[in-house]
């Protein structure tokens, strides 16, 4: 049987690999950093030199307000895990139903969780089990919080960027 290749993960498609001479302290404190918080080091480059190359264009971007969509993607699917772990664990310890309604009797946003930050500090005084389990449903409800504004991040991004159809193709040009 022939030797072939394996096709590419759409996300590959038009990348390949490159060699740099870095730094290697810096790199694997970089490589450390990024781990950390999910993220790749390939990723964190190639938004550094689409910003880098911006900037030599006279054209700036500001990657802290538009990220790259898949680093969208890896934070909120990583939120989403630890929420749905610490949703589970909260569970599991039988409290997840009173601190939910105590929460929703304080005024809790449950649709986009847009208050916790009113919110959190109310429960905490008003918690009367674990403290542990109080600060566990916080946190969650922020975790949850964040997967929110991802979500409308990636909403936003992909109408944005997606295709034009025949339809707008021939409106623009009418």
């Amino acid at each position: 049987m022939e030797n072939q290749e394996m096709p590419r993960p759409k996300v590959y498609e038009h990348r390949e690999p490159r060699s740099f001479s870095v730094d290697v302290n810096v790199y694997n404190k970089l490589k450390q950093l990024l781990a950390a918080q999910g993220k790749n080091i390939s990723a964190e480059l190639n938004e550094w030199m689409q910003t880098r190359i911006a900037e030599l264009e006279g054209t700036a971007l500001n990657m802290a307000e538009h990220p790259s969509y898949e680093t969208l993607k890896v934070e909120h699917e990583r939120l989403y895990r630890k929420a749905l772990q610490q949703y589970k664990l909260i569970k599991q310890r039988g409290t997840l139903d009173a601190l939910f309604n105590l929460a929703k009797s304080l005024g809790l946003d449950d649709a986009e969780y847009g208050n916790v930050a009113e919110v959190a500090p109310k429960l905490l005084e008003q918690w009367q089990g674990m403290s542990t389990h109080a600060y566990m449903y916080v946190a969650m409800l922020q975790n949850m919080q964040r997967v929110k504004e991802l979500e409308r991040q990636l909403t936003t991004y992909i109408l944005d960027n997606r295709p034009e159809t025949a339809t707008e193709t021939a409106t623009a040009v009418a």
